[in-house]
């Protein structure tokens, strides 16, 4: 398996999650509440599984690139969050984190390394053991799960603004524009984010004053080739390129979402896991065809989908139809 930031035919979507099982879905918050604990895989907030590496090197590459370009910090990781977020971690994945109270330190599994922490769960430098010097706690543990971290909290004048962001991840968003804004403005660029989030400022506040977790599968598109990494410098570069019927290569890619209300902390934590689903299997033919084939001929006028999937589909229509019409020709009658 490549561990590469660009990849050919694979996926990481091992929990089924595939958002075009009943076609290009529609824009929808769409929150579902989690169950605390979780009885299932699919409903821990850090979900780990084989695909790890992919995001670990993705992680690694950024930061070895320049870390405050995925990393921007506006406060101390409260020890509330810290606590709760290695809490979560021990308790969901017991055999990949593994939390020793006698020394307070986390064993990472997948990667080997150890995290230590103060009686008030600060980072302990001395005692963690890791290739790299991590900023803080939240860095240490971002950077030791498969997904991306948002901590949002309540200002003085009541406005709920983003203090930690550790983003190795993004879907065309940058930790350095969106540290210390509020969710309205980091959410504005996407296309038709008010017909989902009419009363934004409500829904936070709702959130917040539940100490609940939630979770959404949503930012569906389409994608010739995968970089897992599409900071705004690299997204162009991935997102503009075209369709061939004679050579195919197409993926779907996704993210689970999870958003955690801390109201003694007037804050959330925001989670973030990207997937990718091949949809080209190997004889180059689509998978799931029908369905495919399906979304390929609908037409999106008036419906409220996602802008960059519709675009694609619109721009490339002749040739993906191409495609899947070898497999699943029309009905003549």
């Amino acid at each position: 398996m490549r561990f590469g930031p660009y990849v050919k035919r694979w996926s990481t979507d091992h929990l089924d999650y595939f958002p075009l099982k009943e076609g290009l879905p529609k824009m929808a918050i769409g929150l579902k509440k989690l169950p605390s604990p979780a009885t299932s895989k699919r409903e821990r907030i850090f979900q780990i599984d084989e695909s790890f590496p992919h995001y670990r090197a993705a992680k690694i590459e950024g930061r070895l690139e320049r870390q405050s370009k995925y990393y921007q910090r506006r406060e101390d990781p409260p020890a509330r969050l810290i606590e709760w977020m290695i809490g979560r971690l021990a308790s969901e994945n017991p055999v990949d984190y593994r939390w020793d109270e006698a020394t307070r330190s986390l064993q990472v599994g997948p990667t080997g390394e150890t995290l230590a922490f103060t009686a008030d769960w600060a980072l302990e430098p001395a005692r963690t053991r890791s290739p790299f010097t991590y900023t803080d706690a939240f860095d240490a543990i971002a950077m030791n799960v498969a997904e991306d971290l948002v901590f949002m909290r309540q200002n003085p004048d009541g406005e709920t603004e983003s203090r930690l962001i550790h983003l190795c991840v993004p879907n065309d968003w940058a930790a350095e524009k969106a540290i210390g804004q509020n969710f309205d403005y980091i959410h504005k660029p996407i296309p038709g984010i008010d017909t989902i989030i009419r009363r934004p400022v409500q829904m936070i506040q709702g959130i917040i004053r539940q100490a609940d977790s939630f979770e959404r599968v949503g930012a569906v598109g389409f994608r010739t080739e995968i970089r897992l990494n599409e900071h705004p410098d690299f997204s162009a570069c991935v997102r503009n390129r075209t369709f061939s019927a004679a050579e195919p290569s197409l993926f779907v890619r996704f993210e689970r979402q999870t958003v955690t209300g801390f109201p003694d902390l007037g804050a959330f934590l925001f989670t973030i896991r990207t997937y990718v689903r091949n949809l080209v299997d190997d004889n180059g033919r689509p998978e799931p065809a029908e369905v495919l084939a399906k979304i390929f001929r609908e037409d999106f006028t008036g419906q409220h989908v996602n802008h960059y999937s519709k675009t694609f589909i619109e721009a490339n229509r002749d040739q993906l139809l191409k495609w899947s019409d070898a497999v699943t020709p029309t009905d003549p009658s």
